[in-house]
């Protein structure tokens, strides 16, 4: 029994041992992978970039979005927001990809700190990029169904 015991402690200090080390090597596992995919930036402060360009991307879309011909059948006569996602899903993709590019080699790009209306600017230019691609190019299309209008437009 006394070699039991002796055997089950020496097992639980070994096992802790290991556990503390492990937290450890875990933590700076945690640290590097944020290094690696965040840059210089905490998680809070990228989110915030990434959320303040996507409000310029949106802003962008619904710029765009006023200018759309009414009268084409492809295209709703009434404002619809699926429509504006499903309409322009490969835009925003590659509007999110090029920010998170831009967000996290900005600074060492640049040698200049990145602001949240920076990134605003970011999320703009991106999007007017990928909106002037999709106009010249078939890339970024998307197959457009006919749409069935609530209300026809008059002719």
């Amino acid at each position: 029994m006394k070699r039991l015991l002796i055997f089950l402690s020496l097992t639980s200090s070994c096992v802790l041992t290991f556990a503390v080390q492990d937290s450890t090597s875990v933590a700076k596992q945690a640290n590097t992978f944020s290094q690696l995919f965040l840059g210089r930036y905490d998680l809070t402060t990228f989110f915030g970039f990434l959320f303040f360009a996507l409000v310029g991307v949106l802003i962008s879309l619904l710029v765009q979005s006023n200018k759309r011909d009414q009268n084409t059948t492809d295209s709703p006569v009434k404002f619809k927001w699926w429509f504006l996602f499903k309409d322009n899903w490969k835009r925003i993709i590659s509007s999110i990809l090029l920010i998170y590019v831009t967000i996290r080699f900005f600074k060492e790009l640049t040698n200049l700190d990145l602001n949240m209306f920076l990134s605003l600017c970011i999320g703009l230019g991106w999007d007017k990029l990928s909106e002037f691609i999709k106009s010249k190019t078939d890339i970024l299309k998307v197959e457009r169904p006919y749409i069935k209008n609530d209300s026809q437009p008059k002719t």
